[in-house]
Order: structure tokens, then C-alpha cells, then sequence
């Protein structure tokens, strides 16, 4: 309904909430379709906190799928966001997304993937973002 009426805001927090929810279920196709959703909406609409949150979301979504290179890049990307937007997960999200990824912080595959992703542009990690995974 909202949609129908227009309130992209709205729409773009239910859309994350949504994907928090999926992920918490571990429904992890349909996590990366909302947060994906709302990271378009994020950009188009330039809200940087919700761009933050739905890449942790991926990320959490890619580790819980097993491809850890993929949630290292997109994780690089949440920390590279922070530390040049002065941005942070408030604790209470950002335990959400740690508690997926981990479990993974020290395998090869992560480690790889986060410092590869260290090295791209913050254009180049918003495109695989918004990627299926």
C-alpha cells in the first residue's frame, strides 16, 4: 500500500526490517531480495545509514550461504562506509549481522574476500551488492 502511495522511505525501512526478519529465519533468498530492494531505494533516495545497514545484511546473507569471499567483500565495504562516512551500526544491529558472519571472521575464503574488498571502490562494492549472490 505504501508503495501505491507513493512514501519511498517508508517503503525502503520496511523493506530492510523485512530482510532483517528473513535472515533472522534464515530464509536467506528472500533476505537477499528485500535488502537488495532497499539498498536501490537507499541509494536513489541518499540515505547513507540504510545503504550501510542492507550491505551488512548481504553480507550476513552470503555467509549464511556459504560464500564467505562474497560476505568478506561486502563487509569491507560496511567497514570502508564507516570509517569515510563517519557512519556506525547502532550495537543492537550490528550484533544481528556479527552473529551471522562470525563464525567465518577467520576462515581463508572471509579473510580473502574482506581484503580484496578493502580495494575496491565504494561504486564497484554498491554493484555487487546489488547483484543476486
Amino acid at each position: 500500500m505504501m508503495r501505491e502511495l507513493g512514501d519511498k522511505s517508508f517503503v525502503m525501512a520496511s523493506l530492510h526490517g523485512l530482510g532483517d526478519l528473513e535472515l533472522d529465519s534464515e530464509n536467506l533468498a528472500a533476505a537477499s531480495e528485500r535488502y537488495r530492494e532497499s539498498l536501490s531505494l537507499a541509494l536513489e533516495l541518499d540515505t547513507p545509514n540504510v545503504v550501510l545497514l542492507t550491505q551488512a545484511g548481504l553480507a550476513s546473507v552470503a555467509a549464511a550461504s556459504g560464500d564467505l569471499t562474497r560476505a568478506g567483500h561486502l563487509w569491507a565495504a560496511v567497514e570502508t562506509m564507516e570509517r569515510l562516512r563517519g557512519l556506525r551500526i547502532l550495537p543492537f544491529e550490528r550484533e544481528r549481522y556479527e552473529r551471522t558472519l562470525d563464525p567465518h571472521v577467520s576462515d581463508p575464503a572471509f579473510v580473502a574476500g574482506l581484503a580484496e574488498g578493502k580495494e575496491v571502490t565504494q561504486a564497484d562494492a554498491l554493484h555487487e551488492a546489488l547483484a543476486p549472490g
